[in-house]
């Protein structure tokens, strides 16, 4: 097929995408609904664009997976047993590789085309994909190791916390953990809230923390610094859908 025939029906399945205006951020059940009726017109009054842009096996792919994702969120909600997150854990990995899979097709019509022609909609597909990714269906390993580091942080580092803010000048009571941190085991820096304080774009201020081998608190610096810029003036080649 000509590249400008292949130009058009791209154009106008775009178009079609960009007027469901699925936002990531908006509820679970909703998104997953609109993507439900996004691949029905896909299957069928968008049957001959999906044909001729070669897509039909990838929308028969996120298909699959969404309908899993949908009938497993409906089990969720009544039946919440470990039986079901396994499930819908199995259930996100299908739907990441079926992202993949389209990310792949839609990367080589940006190349074959022009770029800025398909810009938005991979921007779309990559906001996405960060959202199942993040946000859609959350592990119990992301759970557990944020339950790990809370317990970490009042084992190794609440016991010295009053006399570290007594030595750095802060007031009794000032800092708190705000569940991030960096690093791994004996090395781990743990991020604290000062109470009051902002930064100077009004943002909450921030300090990391160490743990020295007497067991007492030490401020880092490092975990502060910001990366060095680039040097150079080539663009970078990370246009395109980010793959898991």
């Amino acid at each position: 097929m000509p590249v400008a025939a292949l130009a058009k029906n791209a154009h106008e399945l775009w178009q079609h995408l960009a007027d469901y205006a699925i936002d990531p951020q908006m509820q679970l059940e909703r998104e997953t609904g609109l993507i439900t009726n996004l691949c029905t017109d896909l299957i069928g009054k968008y049957a001959t664009q999906v044909q001729a842009l070669g897509l039909k096996p990838y929308v028969d792919a996120l298909k699959t997976a969404n309908e899993r994702v949908e009938t497993l969120l409906v089990q969720r909600t009544t039946d919440n047993s470990t039986k079901v997150v396994g499930a819908l854990r199995t259930a996100r990995e299908a739907s990441d590789k079926a992202f993949r899979n389209l990310s792949k097709v839609v990367n080589a019509l940006a190349i074959l085309g022009n770029p800025a022609d398909y810009a938005a909609f991979i921007d779309f597909m990559n906001t996405l994909i960060k959202r199942y990714k993040e946000q859609a269906i959350p592990t119990s390993t992301a759970k557990a190791t944020a339950e790990k580091h809370m317990a970490e942080y009042e084992a190794r580092v609440k016991p010295k916390l009053e006399s570290f803010e007594e030595q750095q000048g802060f007031e009794t009571g000032s800092l708190s953990f705000t569940g991030k941190t960096k690093g791994t085991a004996a090395k781990r820096l743990f991020e604290l809230s000062v109470k009051v304080q902002k930064t100077a774009d009004g943002k909450p201020k921030t300090i990391w923390v160490g743990v020295n081998k007497d067991g007492t608190l030490f401020l880092s610096e490092k975990a502060n610094e910001k990366p060095k810029a680039e040097g150079g003036t080539a663009e970078k080649g990370d246009f395109g859908i980010k793959h898991k």
